[in-house]
């Protein structure tokens, strides 16, 4: 493509009831950017966090990122049927998912518009995800084909590491 659209989410974050609110609230997003022809929707990093005021009481904050990882199943197939059904590529700012080995890593997943997803771990946590939410870091970076060409996701710390961005310009 010669141009690609891209709509970016400022997000508020306020208190839910239930999942539906907040399947409600991105949808709202998702729509508005496809009404004008965006190709990307960017959401922000941890925009889901906002599911802990589900809950009925406070959690510490290695439970509550513990909590959260439990949504990954239900929020991935809440933003690969928008991202069909709204004919835009979603780049889900990143959510904490629980890994296979036990670790918990901060991953922004990539739904295409054609069903595919895509997933990419923060490769540097910061100190305060590592010492308070226990979060890991991944090992690497790589591009995902779009039909609007290749892209590479850095969620938000990484960054401010060069080397990830020559890696993905490499690629």
């Amino acid at each position: 493509k010669d141009t690609v659209r891209v709509a970016t989410v400022q997000f508020q974050m306020r208190g839910l009831k239930t999942k539906a609110e907040f399947e409600q609230q991105v949808e709202y997003f998702v729509d508005v950017a496809s009404d004008y022809r965006a190709d990307f929707v960017v959401f922000p990093e941890l925009f889901t966090l906002q599911l802990l005021s589900i809950e009925a009481k406070p959690l510490a904050p290695d439970k509550g990122i513990q909590r959260v990882t439990e949504y990954t199943p239900w929020f991935l197939s809440m933003m690969e049927k928008l991202a069909v059904s709204y004919n835009i590529n979603i780049i889900g700012g990143s959510h904490p998912t629980a890994m296979d080995d036990g670790d918990i890593r901060n991953v922004s997943y990539v739904f295409l518009r054609d069903g595919s997803v895509h997933a990419q771990d923060k490769i540097h946590p910061t100190p305060d995800e590592r010492y308070w939410w226990n979060i890991k870091g991944g090992n690497r970076v790589d591009t995902i084909d779009t039909d609007c060409g290749p892209i590479g996701v850095l969620v938000c710390y990484d960054a401010e590491f060069p080397e990830l961005t020559r890696s993905l310009a490499d690629q």
